[in-house]
């Protein structure tokens, strides 16, 4: 057990996973294992409240994906069918097998497109504020700088001076 995670009963790890090393922190529990995917730029840590919300009952993993958090960057640029299948992995390597997945904002694309590549895997999908991906409009490349940086999620001052940019006004 790496220490460092938000709780002290969390482990967190790192895992490799089709060349990818991985930070990811789990909560034990029981049942059917609950794998979160945070939104685009966001550290596991953002997903945190949630978690403590859902208390020790459930098994819930959460990971920081390539050049997020404490998870190193990829050396190549990479897709979410590529991620996708690199969560299959991971999720291999912690031993679970049918998986929930809960999609948060970007992660919500990477939740969706892990349940079209493993529909016997994915119990169940729940998205949260996020969109169906084939319909959504890209956002301006000047929003979308704006969300790769974690900045947003530890500096309130930034937050607040581009969130009517990032959050439509």
């Amino acid at each position: 057990m790496i220490t460092g995670a938000a709780n002290p009963a969390d482990e967190t790890l790192m895992v490799r996973a089709y060349g990818q090393n991985l930070r990811v922190c789990i909560r034990h529990g029981d049942g059917v294992p609950l794998a979160l995917c945070n939104g685009i730029g966001a550290s596991l840590e953002v997903l945190d409240p949630l978690v403590e919300h859902l208390g020790v009952k459930r098994t819930v993993i959460r990971f920081d994906v390539p050049g997020t958090g404490a998870s190193p960057n990829s050396r190549w640029p990479y897709g979410i069918p590529y991620l996708a299948c690199v969560v299959g992995r991971m999720l291999d390597a912690l031993g679970c097998g049918r998986v929930d997945v809960l999609g948060y904002s970007w992660g919500g694309a990477l939740a969706q497109q892990f349940a079209f590549q493993n529909p016997r895997r994915c119990r169940r999908l729940v998205l949260a504020a996020t969109a169906t991906g084939a319909l959504m409009v890209p956002a301006r490349p000047s929003v979308l700088t704006k969300m790769l940086t974690p900045r947003r999620f530890v500096d309130r001052d930034y937050l607040a001076s581009i969130a009517a940019t990032i959050y439509g006004g």
